[in-house]
């Protein structure tokens, strides 16, 4: 699977798990610890999925996705999964709402995350 993904989450320890679990997959991964440098590395860099916590520190994740959404270029129609903490109240639905495609619970089995990923996947129905 060679696809093009964004991590944005602030816990290194989430940053490095997923991105070695996605480059197993044949992934190429570029990871962002928050919201500023996601939107650096989505205006130069063309992404195929983006994995967005929900929560990040000091940041609202539905508005970094907005932000995303909000810009000019090659990742207007990107897909954004979003990575909701299981210990707050953000539904699936403010996920959509801010403009995701698509959420999973942040802690999930490694298999939501790589179901999540061939279902928004460039060339599946997503």
């Amino acid at each position: 699977m060679s696809l093009s993904i964004l991590i944005v989450d602030d816990a290194p320890i989430v940053l490095k798990g997923l991105k070695a679990f996605l480059e197993q997959l044949g992934c190429q991964v570029v990871t962002a610890s928050g919201g500023a440098e996601a939107l650096i590395a989505v205006g130069r860099t063309s992404f195929d999925i983006i994995f967005l916590d929900c929560l990040l520190c000091g940041e609202d994740g539905l508005a970094v996705a907005r932000d995303i959404r909000n810009t000019t270029g090659h990742n207007t129609a990107v897909r954004i999964i979003g990575m909701r903490p299981t210990s707050r109240d953000i539904s699936a639905e403010k996920c959509v709402r801010a403009g995701m495609n698509d959420s999973i619970e942040k802690l999930a089995d490694a298999d939501l995350y790589e179901a999540a990923l061939r279902r928004w996947a460039p060339d599946s129905s997503g």
